[in-house]
This record gives structure tokens, C-alpha cells and sequence, in this order.
């Protein structure tokens, strides 16, 4: 029952009975006129006897067996369900909640006991299941001392839990994930599915992991209100801050072959664009301009679709050196082609190079970060195009797109720290690029 989790979760005797005194304060049975009423004990835990309940006669009711039963103990009812709580410990087991109203601050060494094993556990931590568990346990104790009236400290040090844990996750998933990549790799027995892990957790918990130690302390013992978007920003100013000066860019109006006259030879180290996949003759440009503007073993990277991939090949091939052809793995449904009768799952990503590529080791099967087309019907997932960047340019790099649409390209580069220089020929879609970066 209730002591008995308590017992647990501290890991001693010590302190429990101020847990449950406190908690028991802070219900509407403990706030009776004259002190606490007459208590008996039910399981190990202090409720009040019927009488007292009914002499009280409290407004709040919770249903139980097809008949109205008094909310008992600490008026958990009147606290909304939270998918934490109820995934970690189960619909029927909202007892939990009763240690966030209790109203114990981080001055109580029983909590203290709690917050430093929960420190402690997570430095052992070896698997994702075992820092899950402390990330749910923590997130779901801040969400009820949010919930209670001077809890500000609990609630901070159970997120400062939860961001610890966080981290401790992303780093876990960093070793068996595909770099750049948000899902788990394609191992029948592993999935994030097994382990109650959206892909954004994923995406963003490994991101999180990669901030310094010492600013992610310099955060916590810093920030007012701890939060995963909080640690999130500090790790893209860095990004930032590391990129320098050298970053920006501009995206003209009109047709690819303006970037002739703006693009001194051998001056580009990535081409990166979405070209109209049935338009071989915009592919045929590419190239031609590629050939020119590419420094020595830079790399033309080009999305297409399998129906025109030999014609984009065939075309490319007359002006560049085949490099090899990438692959992102649509999220969600597959995409019917009809006419071929298939149920398409995948994107194919030629590249091309000027010479003998050099590039840095890089995956060929991307798992993409999900449909985003919110500026564009055409638009391309931001994070497939940022992890391609990162991988195949340095801090500062030039990076082309002549066919940027809504500007994915722009924008990921923008967040690197790379110079770009785009082209997009409708002009309404160019203004839709431009608020991108601006």
C-alpha cells in the first residue's frame, strides 16, 4: 500500500512517517477543525475512519463499484490523471500523487534521501528501461508538486531529475542509434515502440546529451524554471556561437542559372537541392553547373524519385563522377504508386562529385524525422536535411541549393553555421524562404 511505497521509493524507514503526516496535512480530512481526527490504519497507511468522513461530508466523490464511495485519504480525485503517472504506475495506482501534495520541500532529509539515490541510480543506469523509469517517476512527481501549494523546490529538483535523466537516455540511445537518425536502428528485437519512446523524445533527448556537462550544471544551477526545451536552446546558441561570423547567406528570385553570375569556380563544398523530379532538363542544369562551381571532390547531392532515377543518373553522369545513392525511409504510412502497383517506403538521394569525393563516414539509409509540410507541399524534412550537412560540410562550409522551394536548406544551414547561397523561381514561395532565415 501506500507506506510500503514509500518505503521504496525512499529506500529507508527513515522519513516516512513525515511524508505521510505531511501528506495527510494537506488533505481536506487533515485540515479539521481541532487537529487531526481519530486515524486508524489501513494497509500501513493513516486514512480517516468512516465516521469522520462522514461527519465531514466533502463535496468531492469518486466513483468505485457502481455506487459513490467518499474520496478517501488525500482527495486524489480532485487531481486530474496524467499519462506519466498512469503509464509509469498504472490507472488504478494514483497513490503516488500523494507525495507531491504533501507539501515536502527539498529541506526534508526523507526527500533528500529520495532526490540523491534517484542521482545515484542514474549513474548506474546501463540500460534505456532503467533511466526511463527514473525519468517517469521524477516527471510524474512534478506534475502533482506543481499541482500543491508551496512546492516550488520539490517541483524544480524533481525536474532537474527528470532533465539528468534525459540526458542519461539520449546518451544510451546515442549507441544504438543511427547517427542523424532519430529511430533505432533495424534490429527486429529493438524498437522504440518496446521501450514508450516517441521518435521526438528520441531526436531530442540525444540532442540534449550532447551539451557540455559543465553547461548543462552552469543551467541547472542558473535557470529559473528547468525545462528539455530550456537545455535544447543552450545546444543550438552553441551550435551558433562555434559557427562565427562565417555563417549566412541569401536566397534569389528567378531561375538556377542566375547563380552562374553570382558563384566564382571552385568556391562550393556542397550541392544540396530538390529539384521537380519530372523536369530532367532541371537535373541536366545542375550538373552542368556543379561541374563549374564545385571545388575539387565536392560532393552534388539531388533528391529524386524512382520513376526518373535512370534518366537523372543517365544525365548527371555527363558531367559529374557517381558517387552513391542514399536512401530516407518515410515515417508513418507507405505511399501508393499506383501505376506501378507499389507501396512506395523510400526516397532515393543521388550524389554526384567533382572529381574524387572526400567526404567524412556517413550512413546511407536516413530514418526520416517525419512529414513536414507546413510551408510547402513539397517541403523536405528539416532534420534529414541538417544531418546530410553536418555530415558531409564543416562549420563555415558553402553550401548551394538552386531549387530551394521553402528554404529547408537555408534554414538548416542557417542552424549549422553554414554560408548558403539559394534560388527559388516562384516569388511568393521566395518570401516564404526568406521569413525561414530571417
Amino acid at each position: 500500500m501506500l507506506r510500503e511505497f514509500v518505503v521504496n521509493w525512499l529506500g529507508t524507514e527513515d522519513g516516512t512517517d513525515e511524508v505521510l503526516r505531511r501528506a495527510w496535512a494537506r488533505s481536506p480530512w487533515g485540515r479539521v477543525p481541532g487537529g487531526f481526527p481519530s486515524t486508524y490504519r489501513e494497509g500501513g497507511a493513516r486514512v480517516a475512519p468512516e465516521s469522520a468522513v462522514q461527519r465531514r461530508k466533502p463535496r468531492r466523490y469518486q466513483q468505485a463499484g457502481g455506487r459513490q464511495q467518499p474520496a478517501r485519504c488525500f482527495a486524489l480525485t480532485t487531481l486530474p490523471r496524467h499519462p506519466v503517472v498512469e503509464q509509469a504506475h498504472g490507472a488504478g495506482d494514483l497513490k503516488i500523487a500523494s507525495l507531491a501534495p504533501a507539501g515536502c520541500d527539498t529541506d526534508n532529509p526523507c526527500m533528500l534521501t529520495f532526490f540523491n539515490k534517484a542521482r545515484a541510480a542514474l549513474a548506474r543506469a546501463v540500460t534505456v528501461d532503467e533511466a526511463k523509469e527514473i525519468r517517469d517517476k521524477a516527471e510524474a512527481l512534478r506534475i502533482y508538486a506543481k499541482q500543491a501549494r508551496h512546492a516550488g523546490d520539490m517541483e524544480r529538483q524533481c525536474a532537474e531529475i527528470r532533465l539528468r535523466a534525459e540526458r542519461r537516455i539520449g546518451e544510451l540511445l546515442a549507441q544504438t542509434v543511427k547517427p542523424g537518425n532519430p529511430q533505432l536502428s533495424h534490429d527486429a528485437t529493438i524498437g522504440l515502440s518496446e521501450l514508450g519512446i516517441t521518435r521526438s523524445q528520441s531526436s531530442r533527448w540525444q540532442l540534449a546529451a550532447t551539451l557540455p556537462e559543465e553547461d548543462f550544471e552552469r543551467y541547472v544551477a542558473t535557470s529559473r524554471e528547468l525545462s528539455t526545451a530550456g537545455v535544447l536552446r543552450l545546444v543550438w546558441d552553441r551550435k551558433r556561437r562555434r559557427a562565427g561570423p562565417s555563417s549566412g547567406g541569401h536566397i534569389l528570385t528567378g531561375p538556377a542559372c542566375r547563380l552562374r553570375e553570382k558563384l566564382p569556380d571552385n568556391s562550393v563544398d556542397l550541392f544540396l537541392t530538390d529539384p521537380p523530379y519530372a523536369e530532367i532538363e532541371c537535373y541536366r542544369e545542375l550538373a552542368e553547373l556543379a561541374a563549374v562551381k564545385l571545388k575539387p571532390g565536392g560532393l552534388c547531392l539531388a533528391y529524386c524519385g524512382q520513376t526518373y532515377l535512370p534518366d537523372v543518373l543517365t544525365t548527371m553522369a555527363r558531367h559529374l563522377t557517381y558517387h552513391w545513392t542514399f536512401a530516407i525511409r518515410f515515417a508513418g504510412p507507405h505511399r501508393p504508386i499506383y501505376p506501378k502497383q507499389i507501396q512506395n517506403t523510400w526516397q532515393p538521394v543521388v550524389a554526384f562529385s567533382r572529381g574524387k569525393a572526400k567526404p567524412g563516414w556517413i550512413v546511407d539509409m536516413l530514418e526520416s524525422g517525419g512529414r513536414e509540410k507546413s510551408d510547402h507541399d513539397h517541403q523536405k524534412t528539416l532534420s534529414d536535411v541538417e544531418y546530410l550537412i553536418e555530415k558531409l560540410t564543416s562549420p563555415g562550409s558553402l553550401v548551394v541549393d538552386p531549387f530551394c522551394g521553402s528554404g529547408t536548406v537555408p534554414a538548416a544551414c542557417k542552424t549549422l553555421g553554414r554560408r548558403w547561397l539559394a534560388c527559388e523561381f516562384d516569388s511568393g514561395t521566395t518570401r516564404v524562404a526568406r521569413r525561414r532565415v530571417a
